[in-house]
């Protein structure tokens, strides 16, 4: 059921962007051969007035067929015999659809649901963000020199800013006062002692609420309750001097190491011992420990902030909430592309159709009832349906913004691209495209089947 769910979800979405393309050539007196749900061979197909309208055997995408938008056509109602700015407004109108579905879905949803904001609901002592003076009820204004006008952007910017010293601008009882933060580093590849802390910061973080794994000698297991003062006679007051000593051992020891380690050598016990000290019913125990090592695709980063609840207004705020965060999104989106061609994020972090349902799925199985799922889709799709429009917009080949360069420069040229050299631009973005699609799919299916949360 929840995977029909999100498969339906993900849809819609494609054909609300071949909707905008459809509306707007029919605006325009532009004839309209075809507008198909789905792909492959045809189930059925019924024509109202010129066009066909037809539902397919794959269900995925959808697309629509205008006259002399493929071939030459002497028809005045064919897309090529259009004005130029005409093509281009039909062109655009995919990628501005998306954008529009997602601002009317963040009115459902901020009507039910409220609107999120940069307050900070909660600065856990300790931290990073305690440290650098943020406290709660401050207002985040901007991160790394970026303005902020949602959670989202925040936490973008510190996974951008690889955990780096940053400057952060908030505002407190109506003043603005600029501070210097130092998120904790979370490497993707660590040592693990196999426990939960009882607080991620402050005087009980080095305290054992639950042990994860079991190492094989029972003798020098650490048990609930247990209190790390040393490792290897480091002194541990928190949960970042241990992070910080496990880092120092694993960049010492096993860095030099890690390409000569066989594949199935992976996530098990490895050849290190660690002398482990802990207060145990207010005495001193020492343990052997063989930790653990934990691989990830990428550095994890953490302030120790939590925001403000959600908070609900009247119609006004509403619908200036729904366009401010609609352009939140649309920001958080534009980032992350630039991000990710200066490599601060890695290709391998890029998902596919197929890991957007996945991701869809998963988040909606852990959700408890019915409206939380319904919920948690929409707020799904507005961020792939707000990427899906951005990422359209870029000029690859055969991406809309492409065909929207292609225009732009026939309108400064006062005369068309030849058609062959058009197609070939095209042909070439479409080998390209499909090579993508090809490594972005088989990325997501490895992501799916190695239980890497996409």
């Amino acid at each position: 059921m929840t995977l029909l769910l999100s498969i339906i979800a993900f849809n819609i979405i494609i054909i609300v962007h071949e909707l905008g393309h459809f509306i707007v050539a029919k605006l325009c007196k532009i004839q309209v051969l075809e507008f198909s749900l789905f792909f492959g061979p045809k189930i059925f197909s019924f024509k109202i007035g010129e066009t066909m309208y037809s539902l397919r055997l794959i269900p995925a995408l959808a697309y629509v067929k205008l006259e002399g938008e493929e071939e030459e056509s002497d028809s005045e109602r064919s897309f090529g015999n259009k004005s130029v700015f005409t093509r281009m407004a039909v062109i655009a109108a995919g990628p501005i659809a998306n954008i529009l579905l997602a601002t009317v879905l963040l009115v459902v949803i901020i009507s039910t649901n409220g609107y999120d904001t940069t307050k900070l609901g909660k600065v856990a002592e300790g931290s990073p963000a305690y440290e650098a003076g943020l406290r709660e009820g401050d207002i985040i204004k901007s991160y790394d020199g970026k303005k902020v006008y949602a959670p989202a952007e925040e936490m973008l910017f510190l996974m951008a800013s690889k955990g780096k010293e940053a400057k952060v601008t908030i505002e407190r009882n109506g003043n603005e006062e600029e501070l210097s933060v130092k998120p904790l580093v979370i490497p993707a590849n660590r040592l693990l002692l196999g426990f939960r802390a009882k607080e991620s910061y402050g005087k009980d973080s080095n305290v054992v609420s639950s042990v994860i794994s079991n190492q094989s000698d029972e003798k020098n297991n650490l048990k609930p309750e247990d209190r790390i003062v040393k490792i290897d006679n480091q002194e541990i007051k928190s949960m970042s001097d241990i992070l910080d000593y496990l880092k120092k051992v694993y960049d010492e020891k096993l860095k030099d190491k890690e390409n000569d380690r066989k594949e199935d050598d992976k996530n098990k016990e490895i050849d290190i011992v660690l002398n482990v000290n802990v207060l145990r019913d207010n005495k001193i125990e020492s343990l052997q420990i063989k930790p653990s090592l934990g691989e990830g695709r990428s550095d994890s980063y953490d302030l120790g902030i939590a925001f403000a609840p959600s908070v609900k207004g009247g119609a006004g705020d509403i619908i200036r909430e729904s366009f401010i965060s609609t352009y939140s999104y649309t920001r958080v989106s534009i980032y992350s592309i630039i991000y990710l061609f200066q490599g601060k994020f890695s290709f391998g972090e890029v998902t596919g159709p197929v890991g957007m349902v996945a991701t869809m799925n998963e988040v909606v199985q852990m959700v408890p009832t019915i409206m939380d799922k319904i919920f948690s889709i929409l707020n799904l799709m507005v961020f792939i349906s707000i990427a899906l429009g951005i990422a359209n917009l870029l000029p690859i080949p055969p991406a809309d913004g492409s065909r929207l360069i292609l225009l732009a420069l026939e309108a400064v040229r006062r005369k068309p691209l030849p058609v062959e050299k058009e197609r070939m631009i095209m042909a070439a973005g479409f080998v390209f495209m499909m090579i993508l699609f090809v490594v972005v799919l088989f990325s997501d299916i490895f992501k799916i089947f190695n239980g890497i949360g996409v």
